[in-house]
């Protein structure tokens, strides 16, 4: 039989004998095994595969059996209990937990034959009959030795899920959710319970392979003959054939669900590996990439061409703390063309300032800083003006077009970092109209949420004369803005109202050669929305541009348009906002 042989040669021959079989004695007396051949049980005269495949559909019935059950019990109590923190259902839950976790597998399955086998006689309390003789008394002698399993599990996974749930309903990204108006069932259906799954779902792998080994306890308090059952009596028998192939079953079991928990857990990894890196604006990367140890501490400060302030009760402007009235004084000011106002210096300010007065300080790229106190508008000496628009350039030489000059009004919306102009322009315009510009005379382009015309002097410049730019614009203020900045340009027309899938329609049908090419729009942090987003995707243009500030918002409208016919071409996020959550995203779409 090979046993006088070192152990590592048994050990070898038996691999051998799983992936090829083996024979055991010689002559007329030999016994064959075939592959795979875990070994040969000599008391019970049956290969131990035989007996493992004859043991295994018994095991594998209270295994995935009791699995779904605890999993549908423990994740929706978890659920449950983390919605209503704090509330008697969630105190009643946790207590539940507390007394599942404490309860031995053995006692309770002892009490479950007790109480309902024999007290209520309502559920057999043994034996196993397998599925192919009668389904419906497969699962009735099974469904006492799930509870049993089903009962310690679950209160695991109940404390478990909540835990996660109440980690991941205090992140940004759900505030930001609800911000947006998303239902709170699609908020915890949608995006927390999806990202609440990979330790679930890790958890359950593992939990599930040393089930399926053998639910040793179970089997022997209900007089089922799995392969809990089998292991327990070989051992008591030193079978050792058994013995090694049960374990060895066991332990392949356990390896193929770490396998599964590691390529679940790694599916974040591969998304990440595709996903677009926020980068930083070049101002803050040249600060991240200096020598000087004070110049990257302040990377990300010192950008901003607006600053809002609140003048508090003991006359110094300030900001409000967060979430609430309380206006905290300010020290300094980093953004240095701000700073040379001198806004904190009372002795110039003292006069004009008022307790819970909004100080907005602009300082434009193409002129003097000018100060709005409430309804007033100051110079930089704090005087008063009359000039109530201020000049803002844009360096637009990578586009071939030199410095752009806007006119906007000094209340109105411009872009508050100071490189933010300059880069959307290069990118939005270049995904507009392809990167070779020498192509893009002749384009049609439809422009929705056009503001001030930051994308609409170049587009208007490049398209020519022989092309459109139609722009629509709902505030009224912005539009002048931009017919006072695009006087010069015939072929751009600006349009007043509110953007709507009819006003989409009609804008499209306006154009001379036909229907667009290309769809700019910038929509507000809550996004388009279905209905204009859907009235985009209906006109066929060739190439959309979308620009977000909100990913929220982002996904969703992208999501409608991919679902019209459109790919994904390109994206790109930039860090515009530094030392917030937020950030700018410009994804480009090409009709598919």
């Amino acid at each position: 039989m090979g046993y006088d042989l070192p152990w590592y040669t048994q050990f070898w021959h038996y691999l051998q004998g799983i992936v090829g079989g083996r024979t055991f004695g010689e002559g007329s007396g030999a016994i064959a095994c075939a592959s795979p051949c875990l070994g040969y049980s000599f008391r019970l005269s049956t290969p131990v595969s035989e007996l493992v495949a004859t043991r295994l559909p018994v095991t594998a019935s209270i295994a995935v059996g009791a699995a779904v059950l605890w999993l549908a019990i423990g994740v929706g109590a978890g659920v449950v209990s983390a919605l209503r923190r704090g509330s008697r259902l969630d105190r009643t839950i946790m207590t539940g937990t507390v007394l599942g976790i404490s309860s031995p597998a053995y006692l309770v399955g002892l009490l479950g034959i007790l109480l309902f086998g024999f007290t209520l006689d309502m559920v057999p309390v043994s034996g196993y009959v397998p599925f192919a003789d009668s389904p419906l008394d497969w699962a009735w002698h099974l469904i006492l030795p799930w509870c049993v399993l089903a009962l310690i599990s679950a209160a695991v996974y109940a404390r478990m899920v909540r835990g996660e749930m109440l980690e991941n309903l205090g992140e940004d990204y759900v505030r930001t959710a609800r911000a947006v108006g998303l239902p709170e069932r699609r908020v915890v259906g949608r995006h927390v319970m999806r990202n609440i799954s990979l330790p679930v779902v890790t958890y359950f792998a593992l939990d599930l392979g040393g089930l399926l080994g053998g639910a040793v306890i179970t089997e022997r308090v209900f007089s089922m003959q799995g392969l809990g059952a089998l292991l327990m009596d070989a051992v008591g028998t030193s079978d050792v054939p058994v013995v090694m192939g049960v374990t060895l079953v066991a332990a392949a079991f356990v390896v193929v669900a770490n396998l599964v928990a590691d390529a679940v857990a790694a599916l974040p990894e591969a998304s990440a590996a595709a996903a677009v890196p926020i980068e930083p604006m070049p101002t803050d990367a040249a600060a991240q990439a200096s020598n000087s140890a004070r110049r990257r501490a302040l990377a990300g400060t010192a950008t901003r061409t607006r600053v809002s302030l609140t003048v508090g009760e003991d006359g110094r402007p300030g900001m409000h703390a967060f979430r609430s009235g309380t206006v905290l004084p300010l020290r300094r000011l980093a953004v240095e063309a701000i700073t040379e106002i001198g806004l904190l210096e009372r002795s110039r300010w003292r006069a004009h300032y008022r307790p819970g007065m909004r100080i907005e300080a602009i300082a434009p790229s193409g002129g003097e800083p000018v100060v709005l106190l409430d309804e007033r508008l100051l110079t930089a000496q704090a005087r008063s003006t009359g000039r109530r628009r201020v000049r803002e350039v844009v360096d637009a030489s990578a586009l071939g077009l030199g410095e752009l000059t806007y006119s906007v009004h000094a209340e109105g919306f411009w872009q508050v970092h100071v490189d933010a102009p300059r880069v959307l322009v290069e990118r939005v315009v270049r995904g507009a109209l392809g990167a070779d510009l020498d192509g893009a005379a002749g384009s049609r382009v439809l422009e929705l949420y056009s503001g001030a015309g930051l994308f609409t002097l170049p587009l208007a410049a490049l398209v020519g004369s022989g092309g459109e730019v139609v722009s629509l614009e709902g505030n009224e203020q912005a539009v002048r803005d931009a017919r006072r900045t695009l006087h010069d340009q015939p072929s751009a027309r600006l349009a007043s109202g509110r953007v709507s899938a009819r006003s989409v329609r009609e804008l499209a049908g306006s154009f001379k050669g036909g229907r667009p090419d290309v769809v700019v729009l910038d929509p507000p942090r809550q996004g388009a929305g279905r209905e204009v987003i859907e009235a985009v995707g209906a006109l066929g243009a060739e190439r959309i541009v979308l620009v977000a500030c909100d990913p929220a918002a982002l996904a969703r409208d992208l999501g409608t348009l991919l679902r019209s016919g459109y790919a994904l071409g390109s994206m790109s996020a930039l860090d515009m906002f530094p030392h917030t959550h937020h950030f700018e995203t410009i994804a480009v779409l090409e009709r598919s």
